[in-house]
């Protein structure tokens, strides 16, 4: 059977300034097109195309919004024009960047596939989604960054039946990584309420419309960050933002270790004593988050219906909100940013032993049970950093 051709996209160095050719391309990725081609010359043709930008800069460009493309030179003279190595140095460089750019905490569009997966209701990345990344200044203005996500949702519909694009960002994106983004965000929020052709929704909303209409299954032990999966979060698998000469990740294994050791620990705690307080310790907890996420106008309505469902006859309501923050803190004690980095004496993975020692405390105090103690002797044991004011948290 004779091959499907591939239909791709040529891109005119001579007629368009190179910032086009990279809108057009991102443009061209959006409306299904994976193979793109651009034209290579020194000077245009004519005087009416009047435009000749460095091919291999903008291949860099098209790698860095479109990295998902295929893209290459239709003909590009490796002698006379350059010297025959610095044509192979800008190729092989623009390769690499076509390869793989290295991740950025930047938003990102998804169009999602639902699933159901036993009694849930799952949303995944389908395979076609885009990455802004900082050099593109995306959360430099929001009406561009309002319309770059709505172009994608648009371009969407040409190809699916009720397309979703999920924006997903770490919301430190806006104003911490990228100063005054959380105005762009705020700017660009009022523009896709203005707009008729997409609609601002949640996750919870579209399902409601759209049910899930294919089984899914979860594949254990991977990991949307580590390419050795889970190891991340418990060995010194090699992921790392920089090689330190005597600096290695081994750190990793005892705070998992503590860490497990914790979560045993307070599991155990829970399920033997927190009954007395609340009637479905369990169910309590889950509902908690209602509780912390509540506006501060509605805290008191929903600490009172917290109560209401959750205390037991005879329990403590004082001793139910010493179980909830033992608990939050507990999970908070996961937090990945631990993990992320190079050296377990950052804030970030401090702080995690600072809340688990703090869940400990509390866990003591509600069971009269001295955790402390052996919670100090692990971490000094494991070579980890001492979490000195853990006991504030």
């Amino acid at each position: 059977m004779p091959a499907s051709p591939t239909i791709g996209f040529a891109l005119s160095s001579e007629e368009h300034p190179p910032s086009d050719l990279v809108r057009f391309a991102a443009m061209a990725r959006d409306h299904g097109f994976r193979d793109v081609s651009i034209s290579d010359h020194f000077h245009p043709w004519n005087g009416e195309q009047g435009q000749s930008p460095f091919v291999w800069s903008v291949l860099g460009g098209i790698s860095a919004v479109a990295p998902e493309l295929r893209v290459g030179t239709a003909v590009t003279c490796p002698t006379i024009r350059m010297h025959p190595a610095i044509v192979a140095h800008a190729a092989a460089s623009a390769s690499l960047m076509a390869a793989g750019l290295p991740e950025a905490k930047m938003p990102n569009t998804y169009t999602i596939t639902v699933v159901k997966i036993g009694d849930r209701t799952m949303m995944f990345d389908s395979g076609n989604g885009f990455q802004g990344r900082p050099n593109t200044g995306l959360l430099d203005d929001g009406l561009n960054f309002a319309n770059t996500v709505a172009d994608r949702a648009t371009a969407a519909t040409h190809t699916e039946a009720n397309p979703l694009v999920v924006l997903s960002t770490d919301m430190e994106t806006f104003g911490h990584h990228h100063r005054h983004g959380e105005m762009a965000l705020a700017h660009a929020v009022e523009a896709w309420r203005g707009r008729s052709d997409v609609e601002l929704i949640t996750a919870e909303q579209y399902l409601q419309r759209h049910p899930a209409t294919e089984p899914g299954r979860l594949v254990e032990r991977t990991s949307w960050s580590c390419a050795h999966g889970v190891e991340r979060w418990r060995s010194d698998c090699g992921c790392r933002f920089e090689e330190v000469d005597g600096q290695d990740q081994r750190w990793r294994r005892p705070l998992r270790d503590v860490l497990d050791a914790v979560a045993d620990i307070a599991g155990r705690l829970f399920n033997d004593h927190a009954g007395a307080d609340l009637v479905d310790p369990w169910a309590a907890r889950y509902d908690y988050g209602m509780v912390l996420g509540a506006r501060p106008e509605r805290r008191a309505g929903m600490r009172d219906q917290f109560l209401g469902k959750h205390l037991a006859p005879g329990g403590s309501a004082e001793r139910a909100w010493v179980w909830m923050e033992a608990e939050r803190l507990r999970l908070e004690a996961w937090s990945s940013c631990a993990w992320f980095f190079d050296s377990p004496d950052r804030i970030e993975t401090v702080q995690v032993l600072v809340e688990a020692r703090a869940s400990l405390e509390r866990y003591g105090r509600l069971t009269d049970t001295e955790l402390l103690t052996w919670f100090d002797e692990q971490v000094r044991t494991s070579g980890l950093v001492a979490p000195a004011t853990a006991g504030s948290a």
